[in-house]
């Protein structure tokens, strides 16, 4: 049966008893397999909503991660890359330290 047009009540009432009881089981039938639907996919939406959300989530950490002030940081392989072959004085004075005092020096002369 084809439900195109609002469904009559006055119709429905000048039907013949059996092809009323029918009409009434298609009726039914529709109106449980349209709600089972709308479950299902209210359901769905809800979870791709959920993973949209962690998505969104995922790729603010990324650009946090990239674009954020901590990105520009070395991570410690890269700095004993830089500093490979330089000698290490740990006990001594750097020669930073030296320069620094050389200058003060120099501006108090």
């Amino acid at each position: 049966m084809r439900m195109s047009h609002a469904l009559d009540p006055d119709l429905l009432a000048r039907l013949a008893p059996d092809l009323r009881a029918a009409v009434e089981v298609q009726l039914r039938q529709a109106l449980t397999a349209e709600a089972e639907l709308r479950q299902h996919l209210e359901a769905e939406n809800a979870d791709l909503r959920a993973r949209n959300d962690r998505l969104e989530h995922l790729v603010r950490e990324f650009q946090r991660a990239r674009f954020g002030p901590r990105s520009e940081k070395l991570h410690p392989d890269q700095m004993e890359l830089a500093f490979e072959g330089e000698p290490c004085r740990a006990n001594g004075p750097s020669d930073i330290g030296e320069r620094g005092r050389d200058r003060d020096r120099h501006r108090r002369a």
